[in-house]
C-alpha cells in the first residue's frame, strides 16, 4: 500500500493568505501619523534608557522623517512598505459624507400659558367684578 499524499493545511479566514496586507490611508492620516509619530520619538528620547535603545529611538526618528521626505517628493509610500496613499479628488464626495443624515433639530417644549377666570372669558357682562365682589347668576 503506497503512503497517502498528506494534505495542505486548511485555510483559517482570521489569518491572511499573503504574508502582508496593503493598507490605504488618506494623505492628512498619513501626516497625522508622521506627526504623531515625531512627537512619540522626541518624548522617548527625553526618557533617561539604555544606549543601546536610545539609538533605536533615534533610529525610527530618522527613518519615520525620511518615508516623510520620500512622500512628500513622489506622492507615494514605496510598495516594499505596503501602506498607499489615497488622494480623494477634492470635488469627490466620500460615500460616507453622501449617506449620513443631517442632524436632527431638537424640538421646542411647548410653552404653557397660565390659566384664565372663567368670568374673564364672559363678554356680555357690562364689568368685571372684582376678587371681592360677589357674582350672582340669574336665570331668566
Amino acid at each position: 500500500m503506497a503512503p497517502r499524499a498528506s494534505l495542505p493545511p486548511a485555510l483559517s479566514p482570521e489569518q491572511s493568505i499573503l504574508s502582508s496586507e496593503i493598507q490605504q490611508i488618506t494623505q492628512e492620516e498619513f501626516n497625522s501619523n508622521v506627526s504623531k509619530a515625531k512627537s512619540t520619538m522626541k518624548a522617548l528620547a527625553a526618557l533617561k534608557l539604555p544606549k543601546w535603545l536610545e539609538d533605536k529611538i533615534a533610529e525610527f526618528s530618522q527613518e519615520i522623517e525620511a518615508s516623510k521626505r520620500v512622500f512628500e517628493a513622489t506622492g507615494e509610500i514605496p510598495k516594499e512598505e505596503a501602506l498607499k496613499i489615497h488622494n480623494p479628488k477634492k470635488h469627490a464626495r466620500s460615500p460616507s459624507t453622501t449617506t449620513q443624515k443631517p442632524p436632527c433639530k431638537p424640538k421646542k417644549p411647548k410653552q404653557s400659558h397660565p390659566p384664565i377666570a372663567v368670568n374673564l372669558l364672559e363678554t356680555n357682562s357690562s364689568h368685571s367684578p372684582e376678587p371681592d365682589e360677589e357674582q350672582t347668576i340669574v336665570s331668566p
